[in-house]
């Protein structure tokens, strides 16, 4: 009793003495505790000190920011109001001066500021042409608004320097503006001084006395901030260095309280906080470490308490594992088979199914009544009572239910199924249970009745065949089957031909007959219409006409053959053959042209006589319309005379003859005489015509009326006799020389001599007279009132029929006008009316003779090719008069530049040529003289044109090349100039080079490259390649459709050769719809993949394809007609596609858009880039270019881009990509960066299409 008596106590004196010791630790913990409060609340006094430090610094810059902000708008008001001024000088558009006015205004107070009034609200205001300048905002003079930011007076002086500086010089633009508004007639000159008042250096000097005490201000705003900055930097480190000093004090707290923290519980809160959580979650596989000298502590119970938990859970898990395995066994072997099971009560009703029977059934389990009732609900109403009855005898006799039934789905489809089952009853008889399965068999049964319908139709058109049908097997080629046609057409009934070959039945003569049409059959697969030779069961010999082709049955090849018995057309046809010989016989016999032709006027018969008239062989006439015998046009109403004729009966040709015109094979028109009959041929209207020649005749009569007329024709006619005496003269021969008939009549034609021809003149006329019977030539003679004028004179003999000359017949024609004319045309063909200068023609026959020369001295030539730079500037500003003045002074300059025996010639436009010739025989002289010559002509061409006024400078480029003799032709010698010019433009204008062979080279190069590239398209050889796109962790999102030119010589040719090329030729219009209609029929294949479907497409689209009008149109009718996902294609624009027609990309993009198209910016950063354009784009995604991924590691620049690019998309919520990733390590950088996608060889090469799909199946 005493021992137990000590024992309790001891047990009492420890419990007191652990709490004592817990109080303790307690007591410590609090006097270490409150030191650390009251260091933590000097700690927060000193961060706020250095925080407001920190704001003024802030304060200091923002105000700076907004200073530099307002004396910007003073700036940008004096260049928008430049802008608006010479925009409205240059165009006259009174809008721009409207917006001048605003500017002023706004400016200085008189009209509110509009909202959002900044440095580029003139650029979107311009940018829309109907926008008019919003309004709504407060009024007030830019000067206050600096000086109520906070601008001090020595900035606000400087400012106001500025702004009456830029008032001063709204004088000048004011004045410009109404020299234009006063201009009338004289408006281009006046326009023109406007623009140079605009232009000259008094305006630019105004300029930049606005400029020069605004960045005085800017000076004065940054020493300013710099002074705040740094008095509130000083303060700032005043507060750092006190809040550091309280943050070391209060660690060192921190750590005390931690560590008397620590002794209660026995490890840190922490650890102990861990260890309730993962506790409380069941969680009891981790020991708790107990330090020495830490049994009481909170994490000793916390032990002790795991201990017991843990084995009780252990127990449990086994239990669960073991029924959870067996579920999923069950489970899966049902996935597996397609098969489900169920259960069902039938003393409580409680039907339960297995998870592959709720999803054969389509149903969810949340929705399912479990009832048998609920179950034939489900149940095909047709099917539902047979169910129903089956199963109830199945209980009813104890036999297994077994049945195949449809279940109808609730889209209404119709599912096959078959189901079996089993019953358990109790000692009575009375049914307890049932159990059963369910498989689905839709695929089975869809075959099944698949099957019977095709036999069913097969049989029945085969039977019903209106010809002889057989089957027979492609191996050995034994009849299978064959219908009754065959006795009816041959003879053969079913039982002769079943199981034997046609040869052994006898159908054939021999057996080398049948070799051809097999032969054919296995080359081709199937033959139509083949004639052949049958023999008939009697013995008779059958043409016979069979079509044929082989087919699968029941897995075999068999051939299945169709035979029409046509020996009766073939009588028939031989028949009408030897009638039309002895037709033809008769018809070639006679001498007059005979064509029979039908009602629709084709051709049938054409006789050797009509050959002869025409010119074609019959061969070429028969079986074509009679037209192509008629001159134009005639043949447009001669199907509408025969429609007539059917129709109505009139005849206008038929039973007559008359004239008309015909016309031959080589062409030539003709007359002939036509009559035509009508006739019938075996129940067929016939037309039958008899043609004659009768263009002599025709000719005869025509000879008649020309005679008739042509004395009193235009043309002055006198008649004479032997010796010259006028016997006749017509009307037109008094009206040309004054002279009446009776005045002339009984005199020579010596009246009419001008006395500018030589006796010898008129002796040679009268010598070809009489030798040769007639004379022509140009003569001048004088008229009655003694003017001399110029005449084409012809003269011609009238000879009997003894030969001797009976009388002179003169015909005379004034060509006065025409000498003229002729001056005017010569002067037209071979010069240029502008300069004056030898054009095309005349330059090419002088550079002939030049180079006939050269070849027959032994000297060189040179040509020069010459080209004025921007010389469509000054068009397009100045205009095209002032255009056509400077060619007409650079045409005399160049005249005077080269010797008198050199060609300068103009060949259209700003283009000149200067041939010279007699160069030195030496080509290296030769190439210096003409070097020279350039040299002289370029400095001409280089001073200062007075233009109506206006002083204007300009420069050219020129091409030179030389030649010697007839070595190269006249185009190779222009083609070759004109290469070195484009060389002289290419090298930075106002030079002079020479022709280089690899200039033709390359452009030779080009010039196949190009002719390849039409080729290419047309033959179809060019192909896509995939370049994979992925997101973190490898998975492939999409792809880039790259083209590539299988070239059948070359091989594989670069993008970068031929796609600058197509852009040039247009060709890239044809090449960019095929790209887009090939990678879209690929996208549609994919949706039908499943482990394909969710890749996208980016397809490259060209500046030219975005431009085209209908593109819109284009790239919906591809999607239609491919069924491919608009949501799955993306087209890549390029940053150059923003520079022309914004607003006209933005609507297609738009348009695209509605229907689904994604857009992604290609290469961006390389090109124009405008954000405010960027934020009206419906763009999906933006693109960094591989130039700064290729470098992102080792370039600070790159890196920064890339970042930014990436900041950017995600500021307007658009995805970004990165093109031309090939190590892990920009991958990770670029990761880390927030860009997420990736494009290059890191991942994958561009591949094609199955190279393509494998790599994605693979990652």
């Amino acid at each position: 009793m005493g021992r137990e008596q000590e024992r309790l106590e001891s047990i009492r004196v420890q419990a007191k003495q652990e709490t004592m010791n817990l109080q303790d630790r307690i007591r410590l913990f609090a006097r270490r505790f409150w030191p650390t409060v009251v260091t933590f609340l000097a700690l927060v006094a000193a961060f706020g000190a250095y925080v407001y430090s920190e704001k003024q610094i802030d304060r200091a810059n923002q105000r700076r920011q907004t200073s530099i902000l307002l004396a910007d708008q003073l700036r940008q008001s004096s260049d928008d109001l430049t802008r608006m001024a010479r925009t409205y000088v240059a165009t006259g558009d009174p809008r721009y001066k409207t917006y001048y006015q605003d500017i002023l205004d706004i400016r200085d107070g008189r009209k509110p500021r509009p909202p959002g009034y900044s440095y580029i609200y003139w650029d979107l205001v311009l940018s829309d042409a109907e926008a008019q300048p919003a309004g709504g905002g407060q009024a007030a003079p830019l000067l206050e608004l600096i000086r109520e930011a906070g601008s001090p007076e020595d900035e606000l002086r400087k400012l106001a320097e500025a702004k009456a500086n830029s008032d001063g010089l709204t004088a000048i633009e004011f004045e410009a503006m109404k020299l234009v508004e006063t201009a009338a007639s004289d408006g281009a000159t006046k326009r023109a001084r406007a623009l140079q008042m605009m232009h000259d250096a008094g305006y630019h000097r105004a300029k930049g006395a606005i400029m020069r005490p605004i960045n005085e201000a800017y000076a004065l705003m940054d020493q300013r901030t710099a002074d705040q900055i740094g008095t509130a930097d000083r303060n700032a480190g005043i507060a750092r260095s006190v809040f550091i000093a309280c943050v070391l004090g209060a660690l060192f707290l921190l750590w005390r309280a931690y560590g008397a923290l620590r002794a209660t519980l026995g490890g840190s809160a922490e650890e102990v906080h861990q260890h309730i959580l993962r506790i409380g979650r069941g969680d009891f596989a981790s020991v708790i470490d107990v330090a020495p000298g830490m049994e009481d502590s909170v994490l000793a119970g916390l032990s002790a308490m795991q201990i017991k938990l843990q084995s009780s859970e252990t127990q449990r898990k086994q239990a669960e594992a073991e029924l959870r395995a067996s579920a999923d066994n069950l489970n899966e072997a049902q996935r597996i088979a397609q098969v489900g099971s169920w259960t069902l009560d039938l003393v409580s009703g409680e039907l339960i199914w297995s998870d592959e029977v709720f999803r054969l059934f389509e149903i969810d389990p949340q929705q399912f009544g479990a009832t048998y009732e609920a179950f034939l609900d489900v149940i095909h109403p047709d099917d539902r009572d047979a169910v129903n009855q089956a199963y109830a005898n199945s209980l009813a006799t104890r036999v297994p239910y077994e049945i195949t039934h449809r279940l109808r789905m609730r889209d209404g489809r119709a599912k096959w199924v078959h189901e079996q089952c089993l019953s358990n009853f109790d000692s009575a008889g009375k049914p307890l249970r049932s159990q059963g399965t369910v498989q689905d068999v839709t695929q089975r049964k869809l075959a099944e009745l698949a099957m019977r319908q095709s036999e069913q139709k097969f049989s029945t058109a085969f039977s019903s065949c209106p010809v002889a049908a057989s089957i027979a097997t492609a191996e050995d080629g034994r009849f299978i089957e064959a219908n009754a046609n065959y006795e009816r057409d041959f003879g053969w009934t079913r039982a002769d031909l079943i199981g034997r070959t046609s040869v052994d039945v006898g159908i054939w003569p021999d057996a080398a007959a049948r070799k051809p049409w097999v032969a054919a059959l296995r080359r081709d697969g199937r033959l139509v219409d083949y004639e052949s030779i049958w023999m008939h069961k009697n013995g008779e010999r059958r043409n016979v006409s069979f079509s044929a082709e082989i087919i699968e049955l029941d897995g075999k090849p068999c051939i299945l053959a169709y035979v029409i018995d046509i020996t009766a057309r073939k009588r028939t046809e031989q028949a009408l053959m030897a009638s039309e010989t002895r037709l033809r016989a008769v018809l070639d016999g006679v001498h007059t042209g005979v064509i029979t032709i039908t009602e629709q006027g084709i051709v049938e018969s054409f006789n050797r006589s009509a050959e002869r008239l025409f010119g074609y062989s019959a061969a070429e006439v028969v079986g074509n319309n009679v037209k192509m015998l008629m001159p134009a046009p005639y043949k447009t109403g001669h199907d509408g005379y025969l429609d007539n004729y059917r129709r109505s009966g009139i005849r206008k040709v038929i039973g007559r003859r008359t004239d008309v015109v015909a016309q031959r094979k080589d062409g030539s028109i003709f007359q002939i005489e036509l009559g035509v009959t009508e006739t019938l041929l075996n129940d067929r209207k016939l037309f039958v015509g008899s043609v004659g020649d009768i263009s002599f005749r025709k000719e005869a009569e025509a000879e008649l009326r020309i005679a008739a007329t042509a004395f009193e024709s235009q043309e002055g006619m006198v008649v004479t006799d032997p010796d010259g005496v006028i016997l006749r003269v017509n009307r037109a021969f008094t009206v040309s020389t004054g002279y009446s008939a009776a005045e002339v009549i009984g005199q020579t034609p010596r009246l009419l001599r001008s006395g500018r021809h030589e006796p010898g003149f008129y002796a040679a006329m009268w010598q070809s007279l009489k030798s040769m019977g007639a004379w022509q030539g140009e003569i001048w003679d004088r008229r009655k009132n003694g003017e001399v004028y110029p005449k084409w004179l012809s003269i011609s003999s009238v000879k009997g029929d003894d030969g001797v000359v009976t009388h002179y017949v003169g015909m005379h024609q004034d060509i006065t006008e025409r000498k003229m004319a002729e001056e005017r045309i010569k002067e037209l063909a071979f010069f240029d009316s502008l300069t004056h200068l030898p054009n095309r023609t005349l330059l090419l026959d002088r550079l002939r003779q030049a180079m006939t020369a050269s070849s027959r001295n032994g000297s060189h030539g040179a040509l020069l090719f010459i080209d004025l730079d921007n010389f469509k500037t000054l068009n397009d500003t100045l205009g095209h008069d002032m255009g056509d003045l400077l060619l007409q002074q650079v045409a005399q300059r160049l005249v005077d530049s080269v010797r008198e025996g050199d060609t300068v010639a103009r060949l259209g436009g700003d283009e000149f040529v200067v041939a010279l010739g007699s160069l030195s025989v030496s080509i290296e002289e030769a190439a210096t003289q003409t070097e020279a010559v350039g040299g002289k002509i370029l400095a001409a061409l280089n001073g200062m044109y007075q233009l109506n006024g206006i002083e204007y400078r300009s420069t050219a480029s020129i091409g030179a090349t030389l030649f010697g003799g007839n070595e190269a032709s006249i185009d190779d010698l222009m083609k070759q100039a004109d290469l070195a010019m484009y060389k002289s433009k290419a090298r930075g204008r106002n030079a002079l080079h020479f022709f280089d062979p690899d200039m033709e080279t390359a452009v030779m190069e080009r010039a196949s490259l190009e002719a390849g590239l039409r080729e290419a398209l047309q033959q179809k050889q060019f192909v896509l390649h995939y370049h994979a796109q992925v997101v973190d962790g490898g998975r492939v999102t999409g792809a880039e459709v790259l083209v590539r030119w299988r070239h059948p010589l070359r091989g594989m040719v670069s993008p970068a050769e031929f796609i600058p090329l197509a852009e040039e030729t247009g060709l890239i219009l044809p090449l960019g719809n095929w790209v887009l209609e090939t990678a879209c029929t690929q996208l549609a294949r994919w949706s039908a993949r499943p482990a394909m479907s969710h890749l996208t497409v980016a397809v490259n689209v060209s500046a030219q394809q975005l431009h085209e009008s209908d593109f819109v149109d284009q790239v919906l009718a591809i999607i239609r007609q491919t069924g491919a996902n608009p949501h799955r294609l993306k087209l890549e624009l390029t940053e150059s596609l923003l520079v022309d027609s914004v607003e006209d990309v933005i609507e297609k993009m738009f348009a695209l858009k509605a229907e689904g198209v994604g857009f992604s910016l290609d290469d961006f950063g390389t090109g124009y880039s405008s954000l405010s354009y960027l934020k009206r784009l419906p763009l999906d995604q933006l693109k960094i270019d591989q130039s700064f991924v290729r470098d992102i590691l080792v370039d600070p620049n790159d890196a920064a881009i890339a970042k930014t690019i990436v900041a950017l998309a995600q500021s307007l919520g658009l995805g970004v990509i990165a093109e031309g990733v090939e190590t892990e390590t920009q991958r990770a950088f670029l990761s880390s960066s927030g860009c997420h996608a990736y494009q290059g060889y890191f991942f994958s090469r561009p591949l094609p299409v199955e190279g393509f799909e494998e790599f994605a199946r693979r990652v």
